[in-house]
């Protein structure tokens, strides 16, 4: 299983070479459609980028928010997977900017360096293809692994993201994170964003 795993990060490693260095008939097999067509969104994101960039004051402006009251609803539990599974969890707001995070020791470390936290924006327009600007973009739970990954400063990672909503109106206000190292992939964790983002829900 596991060299199954690494054959399938090359694959995927290989195609995305061959987009950003822009191979005319470079084959893209091993990337799903959803990710291809993020990556033909993304070609402004330098791939040099070495962290998000960060809003500050977006943490508090969430906090005084009605989603941002409702959600200690799920902070706990949150916080228990992300320590538990020394994982980094992570709620963005609707532009997908951090506003709440919490992690394992490993990764709250990783996290930290490329402003995975509170403030980082991780919407699509600023770091390029990932599974919270995804799950933002499409409205669905969405899982990001690797070289999936835009940008090369989380190709170590694998992320799971869920969406949640305005219960008025439909409309996504955020996702649900979490994230680890493309190794610890288990799609456990994206059941587990996407059954908080349905608890989120019902408690805005």
């Amino acid at each position: 299983e596991g060299s199954a795993v690494n054959r399938n990060r090359a694959a995927v490693e290989r195609s995305w070479l061959s987009f950003t260095e822009g191979r005319p008939g470079a084959p893209v097999e091993a990337v799903r459609p959803a990710v291809l067509d993020s990556w033909r969104r993304c070609t402004h994101v330098p791939l040099s980028l070495g962290q998000a960039p960060v809003t500050e004051d977006a943490p508090a402006r969430w906090r005084e928010s009605t989603a941002g009251r409702a959600s200690g609803a799920i902070a706990d539990e949150l916080t228990a997977a992300a320590v538990d599974g020394d994982f980094v969890a992570a709620i963005t707001d609707d532009e997908g900017a951090i506003v709440w995070s919490a992690g394992g020791r490993t990764m709250r470390r990783r996290a930290e360096s490329v402003a995975f936290v509170p403030g980082g924006r991780w919407g699509e327009e600023a770091v390029g293809t990932n599974a919270l600007g995804l799950a933002l973009r499409e409205d669905r739970p969405s899982t990001v692994w690797s070289a999936e990954h835009y940008a090369p400063i989380v190709h170590d990672w694998v992320c799971y993201s869920a969406p949640f909503h305005d219960p008025s109106t439909g409309r996504v206000l955020g996702v649900v994170d979490l994230s680890t190292t493309w190794r610890r992939a288990t799609p456990l964790a994206l059941t587990t964003v996407t059954a908080l983002a349905r608890v989120f829900d019902a408690a805005i």
